[in-house]
């Protein structure tokens, strides 16, 4: 899908920004069923502004074998250990161009509540980021709050996931960066508080059964817009603040839900979101049974 993270990457345009992330999926450990209740369906097709952006092709347990981002030529492989983990992710930009070798893999460590994805390409480049979980295995830190020093500069990034009564109800994203004497600093923190329907969410079993979707879709590739919980976002504010609190500024998204008269699931997202970032952008649905 297509990114709009850009805006406060603007915030330290010219600084020397080394972000520490990670994406991965969470752990499957539960004796029961976590997706008793859940509604039984899956998103085939996902829309952006009435354009395909993601399909998706399933295994016989619901896992997500193949990702199709756009239409096509790209595309996602996973891979799954016997406990229905995911435990790499190969992605392909142009098709299997490179006749089965991937452009890019994840490769997911589980180690406790945290997990550890390296991602590397077939140019030598390698990542490290670190996913850390609650008790509820909800995703609650990307990064580390420790501050890290070079030679010359220190810094410290991270991004913070609040849930409450099943539904992210806080996402907070703060980067700090410096001289080791504290001069030539860049700084700035983004918050979006979220509010939600009282329907059922169309993909809560999708994000249940397949966690590093949550990644791809609420992390790697954008803000969190996609609820993973139990209900439907209608809106969220939005708290911006770089170098001074002076430089603060608050917008407002709301979220215009459009439901299936049948299932009483979301097939429709229009999101209007006003402030310098004032823009519109929209979602729609396909789903499928689940096996």
């Amino acid at each position: 899908m297509k990114s709009r993270k850009m805006s406060l990457a603007k915030i330290a345009a010219g600084a020397l920004f080394v972000l520490i992330a990670a994406a991965s999926c969470k752990k499957n450990n539960d004796v029961t069923d976590p997706t008793q209740g859940m509604p039984a369906y899956l998103p085939s097709v996902i829309y952006y502004n009435n354009q395909p952006a993601d399909s998706f092709v399933y295994n016989a347990d619901n896992t997500v074998s193949k990702l199709i981002l756009n239409d096509g030529p790209r595309f996602y492989s996973f891979d799954y250990n016997s406990n229905k983990q995911c435990i790499r992710v190969k992605k392909f930009w142009n098709g299997d161009l490179h006749a089965g070798v991937p452009d890019e893999v994840d490769s997911l460590i589980y180690v406790g509540n945290k997990i550890n994805m390296i991602t590397s390409n077939n140019e030598g480049h390698r990542d490290t980021t670190v996913f850390s979980y609650d008790a509820n295995n909800n995703l609650g830190l990307v990064g580390s709050k420790d501050t890290v020093k070079t030679s010359d500069r220190k810094y410290v990034t991270f991004e913070e996931f609040t849930n409450v009564n099943g539904n992210l109800s806080k996402y907070y994203y703060s980067f700090f960066n410096s001289a080791l004497n504290g001069s030539d600093t860049y700084k700035g923190t983004r918050s979006h508080t979220y509010t939600y329907d009282n329907q059922q969410n169309g993909l809560q079993l999708f994000f249940a059964k397949n966690p590093y979707m949550f990644i791809y879709m609420n992390w790697e590739d954008d803000y969190p817009y996609f609820s993973a919980g139990k209900n439907n976002i209608t809106g969220f504010d939005i708290k911006i603040e770089r170098l001074l609190a002076a430089e603060s500024e608050n917008q407002k998204a709301t979220v215009q839900n459009t439901y299936d008269p049948v299932t009483g699931l979301v097939i429709y997202q229009k999101f209007v979101q006003t402030g310098s970032e004032n823009a519109t952008w929209s979602f729609q649905f396909k789903y499928i049974k689940k096996n």
